[in-house]
């Protein structure tokens, strides 16, 4: 097995940290629902928190990327 994914620079532990992210976004996400705002206890299982969470996983994810995109 090679340390990078087939025709890219992006080492095998980047591609599965953000694999690992989006899957977590992606649970975030699913296991939404709306919720009591005056309950601050499931602020976490909230739609908005969902939003955020999500966004800036992908962000994350964006950022990473473009680092190797950009190296050439």
């Amino acid at each position: 097995m090679t340390d990078y994914l087939t025709d890219t620079k992006v080492p095998n532990y980047e591609i599965k940290r953000m694999i690992k992210s989006l899957e977590e976004a992606i649970d975030v996400c699913y296991n939404a629902k709306s919720i009591d705002p005056a309950d601050p206890n499931n602020v976490d299982d909230s739609y908005p928190f969902a939003t955020g969470y999500s966004r800036s996983c992908m962000q994350s994810v964006l950022q990473t990327l473009e680092t190797y995109v950009n190296e050439d």
